[in-house]
């Protein structure tokens, strides 16, 4: 039997850092942060918004959905997931 991460452990509404999203009618839990860009020097932040959260806690969300933070609201512009990875990273627009 494969062992599986519980990922929500990592992204309950109590811990810090965490965020409640709205996607599509939907709260999840995750962390907002800025996007990096991979260099050969170093990493460097790039200043586009991107929400980390579990992939099973994440509905059904295509680009342009909108994803409300608080008072802010962003659009979805790309979702990485991954069968390997329990995490979703879901890289958002300022609108």
């Amino acid at each position: 039997m494969a062992y599986v991460e519980p990922i929500a452990a990592f992204f309950g509404p109590e811990d810090p850092g965490v965020v409640a999203a709205v996607i599509n009618g939907v709260t999840v839990y995750g962390q907002l942060e800025q996007d990096m860009e991979e260099t050969l020097e170093s990493p460097t932040r790039r200043g586009i918004p991107v929400l980390i959260c579990g992939a099973d806690a994440l509905p059904a969300v295509a680009v342009g959905d909108s994803v409300v933070v608080g008072a802010l609201t962003y659009k979805v512009r790309e979702v990485e997931t991954s069968d390997f990875d329990p995490i979703a990273i879901v890289h958002l627009n300022n609108t």
